[in-house]
């Protein structure tokens, strides 16, 4: 049995509770491991710690640490210029991370803690038409500007492309357009959504569509948003990864790349009819209480991280 220790700062235990979350069927990647791994915590003495963006694990040198990034390089500037520079990466055990981008070894899917979500609000009723509940993430944007070796990763953010639909949706779509989480085009814009997580299921569940692009383009790199918004009931519209298709079955989100621009994805949005929304409604549920989300559970993660300890010879 191998002890584990993860850095605490943002991130408190973090793995544990990814090896925690239980996909559709009740299963976790916890059932898997827990004969294989102890977690430690404070000055317990541990065989291998969990950097966390590189943050320091107590009483831990980097050279028995597993780096860990959850976010593609663009948003690195936050958690020093260091992640993206493979002197400084090279001092750990090895790099897991969940953007398929070079020179990491290991690639991980975010394990989903929104599969509880489906029995409460999938088949709620829908009584609002599309929505935005998203940070505007402008100063991630301007600091790799700064940055030299960040800045060609500008290339790949969508913030630009975030605020131009945002303000397509404001002036086609009117009142049956509301955006969350910002700040947006003021006239449609409501602000940051009150309360806890549940309150944004909450919000989410009451419309018919969602406009959920990542932050970035990366291969392998699929946030959150697009599948909160299948496991609430609302049809995504999807741009980021190259390969979302890997991911997200053809038929359960709106592709953004299939329109030439913003006026001809809203076109298609007011033409959508009653049949062909339901469809991809009955997809989206087969996805998300099936095994064609795998990707996404914990048993998949378990799965990744068992492979990373054999191969690295830690187990």
């Amino acid at each position: 049995m191998i002890r584990i220790k993860e850095s605490i700062k943002n991130h408190n235990k973090q793995l544990e509770n990814w090896l925690k979350r239980k996909d559709y069927e009740g299963k976790c990647g916890w059932d898997l491991v827990k004969k294989d791994i102890k977690f430690v915590y404070g000055t317990d003495k541990a065989d291998l710690g969990i950097s966390w963006h590189g943050f320091v694990v107590e009483g831990m040198p980097k050279d028995k640490c597993i780096l860990m990034k959850n976010e593609p390089p663009i948003y690195n500037v936050f958690f020093g210029k260091r992640l993206n520079d493979s002197k400084y990466t090279k001092e750990f055990i090895t790099v897991m991370a969940s953007s398929k981008t070079a020179p990491y070894d290991y690639y991980y899917n975010i394990p989903r803690l929104e599969y509880e979500l489906v029995d409460k609000y999938f088949d709620k009723e829908k009584d609002r038409f599309l929505c935005t509940i998203l940070r505007n993430k402008k100063w991630s944007y301007l600091a790799n500007s700064l940055n030299f070796k960040n800045r060609k990763y500008n290339k790949q953010s969508l913030l630009k492309f975030r605020k131009k639909a945002d303000l397509y949706f404001s002036r086609i779509f009117n009142g049956k357009y509301q955006s969350y989480g910002g700040p947006w085009h003021r006239h449609t814009y409501n602000g940051v959504i009150p309360g806890d997580q549940k309150s944004l299921y909450e919000v989410l569940s009451h419309y018919q569509l969602c406009f959920a692009p990542e932050n970035s383009r990366f291969y392998g790199y699929v946030c959150e948003k697009a599948f909160q918004a299948m496991c609430c009931g609302a049809v995504p519209i999807y741009y980021g990864a190259p390969d979302v298709e890997n991911y997200y079955p053809e038929g359960t989100y709106i592709d953004c790349r299939r329109y030439k621009n913003y006026k001809e994805l809203c076109e298609y949005l007011k033409s959508l009819e009653e049949k062909d929304y339901e469809e991809y409604r009955k997809k989206m549920k087969r996805f998300v209480t099936s095994k064609q989300s795998e990707h996404f559970t914990s048993i998949a993660f378990a799965k990744t991280f068992m492979k990373v300890l054999k191969e690295e010879k830690l187990l």
